[in-house]
């Protein structure tokens, strides 16, 4: 991430030394208090990443750029069923 100047949010690091207060005692899920506290670690690293605002800072570009959407990644869920080379009903395994 480093070679690529990609911003990282070490939530390992950050969540390690207080384990013992955030984390169910030996179980892999948090406490009430240590998913938030969790949370408001991402979400300081989301307003930092948008400039400190906790809105996008975008300029109206409606007139420049056009969007498109991908097939691919796209599906507007207007059939009866699931596409299911896109989508599991289920965990496949």
């Amino acid at each position: 991430m480093q070679a690529e100047s990609v911003e990282v949010n070490d939530l390992y690091a950050f969540a390690l030394p207080k384990l013992n207060t955030i984390q169910r005692p030996a179980n892999v899920h948090f406490l009430p208090a240590g998913s938030k506290a969790l949370a408001t670690q991402v979400a300081s690293s989301i307003t930092k990443a948008l400039g400190g605002s906790l809105q996008p800072t975008v300029k109206d570009s409606s007139k420049t750029i056009k969007w498109t959407p991908l097939n691919v990644l796209t599906d507007e869920f207007d059939g009866a069923k699931l596409d299911d080379a896109k989508w599991h009903d289920h965990n496949p395994k």
